[in-house]
């Protein structure tokens, strides 16, 4: 279940950054976001292949 996923990893470069989570076979969930202030992110794009599917992964 999701105690089994990997950890989520943050790229963070400055105004924007994204959320990772890799998966089997080279598989990547991820979220990107741009930083409009020092407490709020705008979404950009969200992706999560159907690898993650019934796993948790999106709770997390």
């Amino acid at each position: 279940m999701a105690d089994q996923l990997p950890e989520i990893e943050l790229e963070d470069r400055g105004s924007k950054g994204r959320y990772l989570l890799r998966g089997p076979g080279g598989a990547e969930a991820e979220m990107t976001f741009t930083k409009i202030g020092e407490h709020q992110l705008i979404i950009d794009h969200t992706e999560v292949p159907d690898v993650f599917r019934g796993q948790g992964a999106g709770l997390r």
